[in-house]
């Protein structure tokens, strides 16, 4: 059974990454982000992770969800929403 559709947090899809890149040119910052792609598709960099050099580093974090479609992602997204209407709508009353 899917777990419960949490209406204050935002959705989110199967796979999320949090990165901060930081480089001394943007060309090592294309190079960072290439060699990270890479890493990820290898299989690395499947929870917390970090890499520095000369002219770059990253960090980050990957989290996987593989109970999320494509279908439920978009479903919670909608659930979301209706909330973020409605909490909208009782503000406005409030302030009337």
């Amino acid at each position: 059974m899917a777990e419960p559709i949490d209406v204050d947090e935002l959705p989110h899809r199967a796979w999320r990454m949090t990165l901060t890149v930081e480089a001394d040119s943007e060309d090592e910052l294309v190079r960072a982000l290439e060699q990270i792609a890479t890493e990820f598709s290898l299989g690395y960099m499947r929870s917390s992770f970090a890499s520095g050099g000369c002219a770059s580093g990253w960090n980050g974090d990957t989290e996987h969800r593989p109970e999320m479609s494509n279908a439920r992602y978009f479903e919670e997204v909608k659930t979301y929403r209706a909330a973020e209407s409605a909490r909208r709508a009782q503000k406005e009353a409030k302030r009337e």
